[in-house]
């Protein structure tokens, strides 16, 4: 996904990335994603899931996106 420049960083702070990452050609399958940094570490969240553990493709893709 980031390879392929489908990671589009919305917003970014110090210690927060929001991101729109998926095919830009299909909307509805862009997903919302947010990287926070925390005194306890790193929290994400993605809106391909609700798994809260589950560090899925689109975070992988964002963060990656924001290191480049």
């Amino acid at each position: 996904i980031a390879a392929l420049g489908e990671v589009e960083i919305v917003e970014r702070e110090p210690d927060r990335i929001l991101a729109k990452a998926g095919r830009k050609a299909h909307k509805i399958q862009r997903r919302q994603v947010e990287l926070r940094a925390t005194a306890a570490g790193l929290v994400w969240r993605c809106s391909c899931t609700t798994k809260r553990d589950l560090f899925c493709k689109h975070c992988v893709a964002a963060a990656l996106t924001a290191i480049a």
